[in-house]
């Protein structure tokens, strides 16, 4: 009994644990730069804005153009790490302008995926499918001809339960050991 104790404590300790939190950033607040809402921090470019135009599901929604090509950077505020699940893109009639996202971790560009949309707001989309990352970068191509529209941005927040040291797991391996030579020694004598 005292062995399956040991063993059982030994492999709780040797996994790690996902926390999680969904969260989905709907533009809701006035444009500062840089927007906060919800523990995520945009650094908004030159051709993002949040606008309350009717746009959006529901409106507000951040909007974007090729006029003057730039980035809008997202981050956890408390620099943390986080997936890109889904958001919402459309356009404000015509084709929308093509937008690129790109996910880093660890400054390493670890994945990417181009989009844009015909239709006036909003089909959702696929983010990068639960792969982790601490960066999201926001970039505008010339693909199409009017302003895009992105909203609901969602995001999970990782944080991983650390695994114990080599040491810890040596120091479990051999009590597990001890515990098992000293039960069989019991059961013998």
């Amino acid at each position: 009994m005292i062995v399956k104790s040991i063993v059982a404590a030994a492999m709780a300790l040797a996994s790690t644990q996902a926390l999680a939190s969904i969260i989905t950033i709907e533009f809701d607040q006035a444009v500062m730069n840089p927007y906060v809402e919800d523990g995520y921090s945009l650094v908004l470019g030159f051709d993002f804005s949040v606008s309350n135009v009717g746009f959006g599901n529901p409106a507000p929604a951040l909007l974007y153009n090729s006029f003057n090509p730039s980035d809008a950077t997202i981050t956890r505020v408390d620099g943390g790490d986080f997936t890109f699940d889904q958001f919402d893109i459309g356009s404000l009639g015509g084709i929308g302008d093509g937008v690129t996202f790109a996910g880093f971790l660890d400054s390493l560009m670890v994945a990417s995926l181009g989009d844009q949309s015909a239709n006036i707001c909003c089909d959702t989309r696929a983010g990068f499918g639960g792969t982790v990352i601490d960066e999201l970068v926001i970039s505008i191509g010339s693909l199409g001809n009017t302003t895009g529209v992105l909203d609901n941005l969602v995001f999970t927040q990782v944080s991983s339960i650390p695994l114990p040291t080599p040491a810890s797991l040596l120091l479990g391996g051999l009590g597990a050991i001890g515990a098992l030579r000293l039960s069989r020694r019991s059961t013998l004598g």
